[in-house]
C-alpha cells in the first residue's frame, strides 16, 4: 500500500508500486512467493488496487535493469554541481560541495538558523571557542555544548549545518549548536 498526498491517482504510481512488488518478491521476508496486490490511496482518500502476477515479475525486472542501464549511459564525464536554495536544502553531500558553500556565502540572509564555514581562532575555555566566520571574517564565539569530542583544534576550518547565530551588544556574534545542528571538520580542500 502506498499513500500519496495527490488528490488523484496518477498512472506513474503503478510503475513505482510494480517495482515494490518485484522487490517484495525478491525479499527473504516474503514467504508466500505468489501474486502481489498493490494499492494506492490518495490524499482525497481514493483507493485503487491491482494484482501483479508472479509471471509479470521478469518483465518488471527487465524494465528496471533497462532504466538503470540507460541512467548509467547518460552519465558522461564529470557531474557538475548546480547549486540552488531548493536543490541543496536536503542534499546529503552539500557539506563537501564547494559550489554549495560559494552560493551559500554569497546570499545575504538575516536568518538566525543557517549553514556557515568558520575557522577556530582559540579556545575560550570549556565548550566555547573564538572563531572567524569565513564568509566575511566576522569574529564570533562558538558554543559547541556537548558536540566537542576533543577533536576541535585552533586553526581548523569547520562547516556548520543548521547553526543558530545571534548578536548582542555585550558579547557580539554568538553561534550555538542544537540537537539538529551538525559540525564537520575540513581536513583538506
Amino acid at each position: 500500500i502506498d499513500y500519496k498526498t495527490s488528490k488523484t491517482i496518477h498512472e506513474e504510481y503503478w510503475e513505482q508500486l510494480s517495482l515494490y512488488a518485484w522487490l517484495w518478491h525478491r525479499s527473504s521476508k516474503n514467504l508466500r512467493k505468489s501474486d502481489c496486490r498493490i494499492e494506492v490511496i490518495s490524499g482525497a482518500n481514493l483507493s485503487e488496487s491491482r494484482v501483479i502476477k508472479i509471471e509479470d515479475l521478469p518483465a518488471i525486472q527487465m524494465s528496471v535493469l533497462d532504466r538503470i542501464k540507460n541512467a548509467e549511459l547518460s552519465i558522461t564525464g564529470e557531474i557538475v554541481a548546480k547549486p540552488s536554495a531548493d536543490s541543496c536544502r536536503f542534499c546529503p553531500v552539500k557539506v563537501m560541495c564547494n559550489s554549495y558553500w560559494n552560493m551559500n556565502e554569497n546570499q545575504s540572509t538575516e536568518a538566525k538558523w543557517s549553514d556557515m564555514r568558520i575557522k577556530t581562532m582559540g579556545n575560550l575555555g570549556g565548550n566555547a571557542w573564538s572563531v572567524s566566520i569565513l564568509s566575511d571574517d566576522t569574529p564570533a564565539m562558538l558554543i559547541v555544548g556537548d558536540r566537542d569530542d576533543g577533536s576541535i583544534e585552533i586553526g581548523q576550518e569547520l562547516r556548520l549545518l543548521n547553526a543558530y547565530k545571534n548578536e548582542d551588544q555585550e558579547t557580539g556574534v554568538v553561534i550555538r549548536l542544537s540537537q539538529n545542528s551538525e559540525i564537520f571538520r575540513v581536513l583538506a580542500n
